[in-house]
């Protein structure tokens, strides 16, 4: 129920403040027209209130590798809170792993943000999983989200068949092989689609997708079809395998989207919502071959991060990495 009330405060919140604005179809040019300027200016929200992950840990949970992948493009990097407005001079901010949820206010300069057109990377985990307490659903910014980029997070925990609560208490076992979404397929998946290349990822949650939404273009890039989405808890100190059992109505099931990305009509804004964070951490997706830096352990990853990196700054295609 409170939360469902803190939905609202930052629906109140952003309407008393005039983020939100009753905008017609072509009140704004569509991102199409015109020149897309590359970004310049990247931020990683790091903050004691949402438990981020860093780029200044050199560990397995940081996030030193993909800030260098910015920094690769011409990005200058910083780390900021979202205790107060985004300064004006940041394009692209990303969330990579929080572990407690939004208050209000931070919800509030978030969408400040988006609404002047800037960018968003957010990497989610599931709720439950490796002590996380992140956005639900029916979060102010998860509203939002939906409303304007069709974008809708769902609160399940990604459950393979070979999966018991032992695996589940790691994360390292926890793995899961997704596969690009290729029904709708988008120019961050092409080689990975054309090679068949498989992504991996550690604990995920599944989203869905709002394809017409008459406010954004928004396309899927990554699903699974082989679990389900665990939508109850499971308690990791029981071996109760009646605990992995799907809930027809209630779990969702099927093939599931783990990961979309979302460009406004009118903003300009471009939003990726990817459903598991250790994708982008050190020494899980950005995993190198021991004695070869420059190649991914994992390359499905390394594919993937590069091209949405690309897209995110607003790079022209022909200047994508290649395999």
């Amino acid at each position: 129920m409170w939360r469902s009330i803190a939905a609202a405060l930052v629906l109140l919140l952003l309407l008393a403040v005039g983020i939100i604005s009753a905008q017609e179809p072509g009140d704004e040019p569509s991102p199409d027209e015109g020149i897309i300027e590359q970004v310049r200016s990247v931020a990683f929200v790091e903050d004691d209130t949402l438990a981020t992950a860093s780029i200044n840990d050199p560990g397995a949970g940081g996030l030193g590798r993909l800030a260098d992948l910015f920094r690769s493009f011409g990005a200058s990097v910083r780390v900021l809170a979202l205790d107060a407005p985004v300064p004006p001079d940041v394009e692209l901010l990303v969330i990579v792993r929080p572990t407690r949820a939004l208050p209000v206010t931070q919800s509030a300069h978030l969408w400040e943000f988006l609404e002047r057109g800037g960018h968003l990377l957010l990497a989610l985990d599931p709720i439950g999983h490796n002590r996380v307490n992140t956005i639900r659903s029916n979060a102010g910014i998860s509203v939002l989200l939906e409303r304007e980029y069709g974008l809708r997070l769902a609160d399940d925990f990604l459950i393979e068949p070979w999966f018991s609560a032992s695996t589940l208490s790691d994360v390292v076992t926890s793995w899961s092989t997704a596969y690009p979404e290729d029904f709708t397929p988008h120019p961050i998946t092409a080689p990975l689609i054309e090679y068949d290349l498989p992504l991996r990822l550690w604990g995920a949650r599944s989203l869905f997708v709002e394809a017409v939404t008459g406010s954004a273009i928004t396309t899927p890039l990554i699903s699974v079809e082989t679990g389900y989405g665990e939508t109850g808890r499971i308690n990791l100190n029981s071996d109760d395998p009646d605990q992995f059992q799907r809930n027809i109505g209630q779990d969702t099931q099927g093939r599931l989207l783990l990961g979309a990305v979302s460009e406004h009509l009118h903003t300009g804004s471009r939003v990726a919502l990817i459903g598991d964070s250790e994708m982008f951490l050190n020494i899980f997706g950005q995993t190198r071959i021991i004695g070869n830096e420059t190649l991914p352990r994992f390359p499905g990853n390394g594919i993937f991060t590069e091209r949405l990196v690309s897209w995110l700054l607003g790079i022209s295609e022909d200047d994508w990495p290649t395999l």
